[in-house]
């Protein structure tokens, strides 16, 4: 049987996991939100041709990372929570 140690160490990395879980998934609604928000200025006309594609371009990348750091997390998570695994 574990020590109470032990279980609260756990515990305790499961939270801080969950935590950076939850900050990773709000910062990819916002990268999404704001590519979102400059497709619609692109297709009512309100970015400029040569510029709003590059700022297009550069949201892609952002919301694309902020995905991959997501998903990158969800997964050490779901390691950790279900099957018990310790993040390497």
């Amino acid at each position: 049987m574990a020590s109470r140690s032990m279980m609260s160490s756990l515990l305790e990395l499961k939270q801080i996991w969950l935590s950076r879980l939850d900050t990773a998934r709000q910062l990819h609604e916002e990268a999404a939100r704001e590519l979102d928000r400059l497709v619609g200025e692109w297709d009512h006309g309100l970015l400029p041709d040569s510029s709003g594609l590059e700022l297009i371009r550069q949201a892609r990348r952002r919301e694309h990372s902020a995905l991959d750091e997501y998903v990158r997390v969800l997964r050490i998570c779901t390691d950790l929570v279900v099957h018990g695994k310790l993040p390497e």
